[in-house]
């Protein structure tokens, strides 16, 4: 791996160059899949990630260069202007590299599906590839576990069957390569270092209430609980 070999990568991580760190671990997970692996990418992704509406305003300039600091924001928006919108920007995803962040997400769809109605299966056409390229052990398990619950008399569920029933077959075994010993170190560091959240300041904290975003209510409610400077009266 290089300069970008995981004890390279917990180097940075330690030095806070989280995008760098971000890109690295993608660079080792398509090499060789490791749960692992995956799950620091999706926790690091989703917390170095800029705002989803900053990202939804222009979401096709966005999406038209793959850069992984931003594909949380881009998947939180997809169907943000219907599913007959999402068609050409799941398209777009399926141009971009392999990711356990996509594996996860579109594996998601066929446990918990967004979208029911016969109108919205184009939608479903388009995710079809990204679902025939998923590798991470952790979406292929919450698909095959999707898959023992569907029931013949749920037409969507049978018509999800048919789409999954169409790749199962061919999804690896096992998508899991062991990491070495000085590899599992690093990791360890990489995950210790921890990514620090941004600080929410108390307009942030308001406009989270009022939205009843749960994301931050830790921060949200110690900032809540704080006092307040009195306002001045005139």
């Amino acid at each position: 791996m290089g300069s970008r070999g995981l004890p390279a990568l917990a180097e940075r991580a330690e030095q806070g160059k989280w995008p760098d760190v971000l890109s690295g671990l993608l660079a080792h997970w398509r090499s060789a899949p490791n749960g692992a692996l995956a799950d620091q990418i999706v926790r690091i992704g989703a917390l170095v990630a800029p705002a989803a509406e900053q990202v939804a305003e222009r979401w096709d300039a966005v999406a038209a260069k793959p850069d992984p600091a931003v594909l949380d924001a881009l998947l939180a928006t997809v169907r943000d202007k219907g599913s007959v919108k999402a068609r050409p920007r799941l398209e777009q995803l399926a141009s971009w590299p392999s990711d356990p962040r996509f594996d996860r997400w579109v594996a998601q769809h066929y446990a918990e599906p967004p979208l029911t109605s016969t109108g919205a299966r184009p939608y479903w056409t388009r995710l079809q590839p990204l679902l025939a390229r998923i590798c991470d052990g952790a979406a292929i398990a919450t698909i095959k576990a999707a898959r023992r619950t569907y029931r013949p008399i749920d037409a969507h569920q049978e018509f999800m069957k048919g789409h999954v029933d169409r790749v199962i077959d061919r999804l690896p075994v096992t998508a899991e390569v062991a990491l070495s010993a000085g590899d599992a170190a690093a990791l360890a560091r990489i995950a210790k270092a921890g990514v620090a959240k941004p600080k929410v300041t108390a307009k942030r904290a308001d406009e989270l209430l009022v939205r009843n975003d749960t994301k931050d209510f830790a921060s949200v409610f110690r900032l809540r609980s704080e006092p307040r400077a009195p306002a001045s009266r005139r």
